[in-house]
């Protein structure tokens, strides 16, 4: 199964902790995989509905995106034109999305649709706690015990 962001999964990077969120995205009734909707359900777990929070959100062009105008500041980065505007970037996101995609590739070789989001769940756990040093012990001293 090839991964392609903009069809199965929704992903979120929190950028003041740096933190991930990814949700594999279940087709609709019209076949779409990931719809305006689904993302906005996503930012929902994760942040403020009303957006008083001071979040913003930083998008490519996928028109997808368009639903949370309602409730967020957007600023998008067109990438046909450039990858950086001033300091407004996706490339936190990018940078998971590489890694999830190379793991699929060189650890796993093929993964099964019905248990993408566990792998993706993974992923989310390592990328969130990379800086984290006693993630291992805690995993090591539970295997232990």
């Amino acid at each position: 199964m090839a991964l392609r962001k903009s069809q199965l999964l929704a992903l979120l990077i929190e950028n003041n902790k740096q933190v991930v969120h990814a949700r594999v995205a279940l087709p609709n009734k019209k076949g779409k995989k990931l719809t305006g909707k689904q993302l906005l359900d996503i930012l929902k777990e994760v942040a403020k509905a009303d957006g008083t929070d001071g979040n913003v959100v930083i998008t490519d062009e996928f028109k997808g995106y368009n639903i949370l105008k309602k409730t967020r500041q957007i600023l998008r980065v067109d990438h046909t034109q450039e990858f950086v505007k001033d300091a407004i970037h996706t490339n936190g996101i990018e940078s998971f999305w590489a890694t999830l995609k190379r793991g699929v590739l060189g650890i796993y070789h093929h993964i099964s649709p019905e248990y993408l989001q566990s792998y993706v769940d993974e992923f989310c756990f390592r990328y969130n706690n990379r800086d984290n040093d006693g993630v291992f012990n805690l995993v090591l001293k539970q295997a232990i015990l």
